[in-house]
């Protein structure tokens, strides 16, 4: 480990010896209990989602904790089978944007010249349509489901993370230690990789929490509308969909699953939140 790393390790044990901000380990905690879910949906869940177990729209009991669809399924088996699609879909198309976009904003920044103009065009490009306009579009063209949705949630998303990681190394890079370590004759991936990197990716640890809100929000919107993940498959906002004709005679069709989708948004806000204030990003 080279001397020119220090000021990062010094930092990031400072951040590690801080005691953790609550809503960090609300949303943690709360992240567990979700995760737990997921794992463990077969086991718990009462009856198969996708199962006709009892008489439509059949009210909570002792038998059917949170009542029946309008086809007699079990609504909390769905909504626990329901975690396994929305909170890994969520996650996954976050964390490839994130990838992507890191890739390419570093390569651009640290890199500079061609590739820097080819980042910015290609990003006022992809940012010049609205979002999701953008995101109907490449849903239609590749049709409706899950695979569609991560594309194009990638198509449009990656160039936020590109400018922002853009952004951090750039500013990073003009640092007295990056410097030092340049001179020492550290090669570019490996000053790149070891002593610029590290730093940047605070900043897109925070985003990336806040992000899995809206990618949340977005599948959910999309199954809502018969675009997202498709039936029979238990999805929260195609179950708060299915609900909307109950509103009147049976609201908790559509309460139950919404409700479930702003606790996971919760969940995400805390940590992001936590994360900002316990990083000082």
């Amino acid at each position: 480990m080279t001397a020119v790393a220090e000021p990062a390790l010094q930092e990031f044990d400072e951040n590690l010896r801080r005691r953790l901000p609550n809503k960090l380990i609300a949303g943690l905690v709360m992240l567990a209990c979700f995760v737990f879910v997921a794992a463990l949906a077969p086991v718990i869940a009462p009856y198969d989602p996708n199962t006709l177990v009892a008489s439509p729209l059949e009210p909570p009991s002792s038998t059917h904790l949170l009542g029946t669809d309008p086809l007699g399924r079990d609504v909390l088996s769905r909504i626990i089978h329901a975690t396994r699609v929305d909170l890994p879909l969520a996650v996954i198309v976050v964390m490839l944007s994130a990838a992507v976009g890191t890739v390419a904003g570093s390569i651009a920044a640290y890199r500079g010249g061609l590739a820097d103009s080819l980042l910015n065009s290609l990003g006022s490009l992809v940012q010049a349509f609205p979002v999701y306009v953008l995101l109907i579009a490449v849903v239609f063209a590749l049709g409706p489901g899950a695979r569609s949705l991560v594309v194009g949630y990638l198509v449009i998303n990656w160039v936020i993370y590109a400018r922002l990681v853009r952004g951090e190394v750039l500013r990073i890079n003009g640092l007295d230690y990056v410097h030092a370590a340049r001179g020492s004759g550290t090669s570019g991936v490996r000053l790149l990789g070891l002593h610029i990197l590290p730093n940047a990716s605070r900043q897109v640890l925070v985003y990336m929490s806040s992000d899995v809100v809206l990618a949340i929000g977005t599948i959910a919107t999309f199954s809502f509308f018969g675009i997202g993940v498709q039936a029979p498959t238990a999805e929260w906002g195609a179950m708060v969909a299915a609900g909307q004709l109950y509103l009147t005679t049976d609201p908790l069709q559509s309460i139950f699953p919404g409700l479930t989708i702003i606790a996971l948004g919760l969940t995400f806000a805390l940590i992001g939140d936590g994360l900002d204030d316990y990083l000082g990003v």
